[in-house]
């Protein structure tokens, strides 16, 4: 991303997105950071999740040159990780009991487990070396010492989520954390991989860092309804996914209007940049005033909507003295 500070600190909100107009993990404690950018095998998908986890010495990759996206995290190095985010990492923390922990986990899982938010697979063994289940996460993610996420479970479409963990997952789906790994499955009882815990943590990591700023971002969005009302859309929050939006038009509607009303929001907020299915577009100077590219972008996304009937925007938001995340589903809804 061009538009990153000292701070390093990014915030993502994510879902799916699209629209038109209102448009170890190795534990980081031994400290030997590698740059995101040396890694080869992190594919565009997670590198902003990475670079987070990365520039913040939260993890390093297996090697100096792989992160090991498709390996397996373990849940001695998802704990470590876990604690550091949360800034659980208490030398005076009682110890766990756990005779199977390292030297090297002991602070961040005698942290978790006095603050309630993890428990061993029996009463002296942790299972540090053991894989860690999505299921599993998602039970500390949710936890209410850790993130604290709250979902409705009546929503839950997943056929492999047990009443354990139905509440937990509910918590994840409703902050855009996972979609799941299919419309029916959340992949309960499946290992997670490095990349995917990479980015659950990251999105985590938006709604505890950067809530506040995503949370005005939020509502600024949804009074962008009455924008595309004066432009001839009907723009509707869309409730059973977070962060996401309907547009009820037709294909002529989304082709003749300009976007102009959007793109001038966007840029009185400050916002520099936008990413459309990924490619970005630096839409404004950051001051109030329209580049070229906003027009790019415009016609960017309306060749999703049109083609796809949706489209993934991640807008840039100013925040202190770095960026936040923000990431939206338009849906277009024709008659």
């Amino acid at each position: 991303m061009a538009f990153e500070t000292k701070k390093m600190k990014k915030f993502l909100a994510s879902t799916a997105a699209a629209a038109m107009i209102a448009t170890a993990i190795v534990p980081a404690a031994s400290a030997n950071t590698v740059s995101p950018a040396a890694f080869t095998d992190v594919p565009a998908r997670y590198a902003t999740s990475v670079d987070y986890l990365i520039s913040n010495n939260l993890a390093t990759g297996l090697t100096a040159k792989q992160f090991g996206i498709n390996e397996n995290i373990k849940r001695g190095d998802a704990a470590i990780i876990l604690a550091q985010a949360l800034g659980l990492m208490d030398e005076k923390a009682p110890a766990a009991g756990f005779t199977d922990v390292p030297k090297r986990g002991a602070v961040a899982i005698n942290s978790l487990k006095a603050a309630g938010i993890i428990k061993g697979k029996t009463k002296t063994k942790f299972g540090f070396q053991d894989k860690i289940t999505r299921g599993e996460v998602a039970l500390i993610l949710s936890n209410a010492n850790a993130y604290n996420f709250k979902g409705d479970v009546k929503a839950l479409k997943f056929t492999d989520v047990s009443s354990r963990y139905s509440e937990a997952v509910a918590g994840l789906l409703s902050h855009g954390i996972t979609q799941g790994t299919s419309a029916t499955k959340y992949g309960t009882d499946n290992s997670i991989k490095r990349g995917d815990f990479a980015i659950f943590t990251y999105r985590a990591e938006a709604f505890n860092l950067g809530g506040d700023v995503l949370k005005d971002f939020r509502e600024a969005m949804s009074n962008f309804a009455s924008i595309g009302a004066s432009l001839g859309f009907k723009v509707v929050v869309d409730e059973t996914a977070p962060n996401t939006f309907n547009i009820i038009g037709s294909d002529e509607t989304v082709e003749s209007d300009g976007g102009v009303g959007f793109f001038n929001k966007l840029a009185e907020l400050g916002v520099p940049a936008i990413e459309v299915n990924g490619t970005e577009y630096e839409i404004s100077d950051g001051e109030g005033n329209l580049t070229a590219d906003a027009q790019t972008a415009k016609k960017a996304i309306i060749a999703s909507l049109l083609g796809n009937n949706t489209v993934d925007v991640l807008f840039v938001v100013p925040y202190e003295e770095t960026y936040a995340e923000a990431e939206y589903t338009f849906n277009l809804k024709t008659k």
